[in-house]
C-alpha cells in the first residue's frame, strides 16, 4: 500500500511541476534562449522562477 502512494505523490508532484513550467512560460525554447543570452536580450524571469 505505501508504494503505491509513494508512487502516486511523486506523480502528483511531477504533474504540478510541469503546470507550473507552462504557466510561467518556460516551455517556450525561446524564453530558455533570451535567459542564456547575457550580451543580447537577456530575461531574467527564468531566475525569478526557480528561486520560487
Amino acid at each position: 500500500m505505501r508504494r503505491h502512494f509513494n508512487f502516486y505523490s511523486q506523480y502528483l508532484i511531477g504533474v504540478l511541476f510541469g503546470i507550473g513550467l507552462i504557466i510561467s512560460g518556460m516551455s517556450n525554447p525561446q524564453k530558455i534562449l533570451n535567459f542564456l543570452d547575457l550580451a543580447g536580450n537577456w530575461d531574467p524571469s527564468l531566475m525569478f522562477v526557480m528561486g520560487g
